[in-house]
């Protein structure tokens, strides 16, 4: 099971590096990603997606604990963090649709 997080701002990922040093960014062999592309606490991991140089979204997978890390990222760079189950989290993703995509995704009409 996963969860998709998404910032209320896009993050700046040399920001989140020296605001929150405790959280390791590591790179897999097969990531496309030039910042890398998992972060780490402790024995958790957190896939981030990056575009222009901003963390633009998180996803959980499987039973990692990224509750701690969220929280760090929340409170040190100031800004929200919402799950893929909230309000906030289908208003952002229906922003960023076409007219066309968005009467899709809501099952209207073209």
């Amino acid at each position: 099971m996963s969860t998709n997080y998404k910032p209320l701002k896009d993050l700046s990922y040399k920001k989140v590096k020296k605001l929150c040093p405790e959280i390791g960014f590591v790179k897999t062999s097969s990531a496309s990603n030039k910042w890398r592309e998992v972060m780490q606490l402790g024995e958790n991991y957190m896939h981030f997606y990056e575009y222009d140089n901003k963390i633009t979204e998180f996803t959980r997978y499987g039973s990692n604990r990224v509750a701690e890390m969220l929280e760090l990222i929340q409170d040190r760079l100031e800004t929200d963090v919402c799950d893929e189950y909230s309000d906030e989290y289908e208003q952002m993703h229906l922003e960023n649709l076409t007219e066309e995509e968005r009467k899709e995704f809501l099952g209207e009409p073209s």
